[in-house]
């Protein structure tokens, strides 16, 4: 059995999808999007990703994603940090996700990519420990 992730990374999920689940209740009906964890992202037959959080926007009644959604977080670790910053890097952005943050709860950082404006925005985080 693989163990389930660290205290941090649960936190910061937590966090993340507490917070913007609040605003995207709090823009009421200006706004059809919805957040997800560990939900499976069903690129193709071959290729089937489940992003730690993701973002999706529109009508959404199947039991998998397979559309590219809006946002999606990675929590990155030790063991994710290459797959995070190469191979999911380059699917997502050529799949057209159109922002992509990398949270990093070792170095407290968030990085967020928004390919659409080629820019990389990196921020510290608060942690409780």
């Amino acid at each position: 059995m693989v163990p389930s992730p660290i205290r941090s990374h649960q936190w910061f999920s937590g966090k993340f999808n507490q917070q913007i689940s609040n605003k995207l209740e709090e823009n009421g009906s200006n706004c059809n999007c919805q957040v997800y964890s560990k939900l499976d992202w069903v690129i193709d037959q071959d290729t089937i990703v489940r992003p730690d959080c993701m973002i999706v926007c529109g009508n959404f009644t199947e039991d998998y994603l397979t559309r590219k959604p809006v946002l999606i977080v990675e929590i990155s670790s030790q063991s994710t940090k290459l797959r995070d910053r190469n191979t999911k890097y380059n699917l997502y952005q050529m799949q057209g996700v159109k922002y992509y943050i990398i949270a990093d709860t070792e170095n407290k950082t968030v990085e967020v990519l928004n390919w659409l404006e080629t820019a990389i925005r990196k921020k510290s985080i608060a942690h409780s420990n």
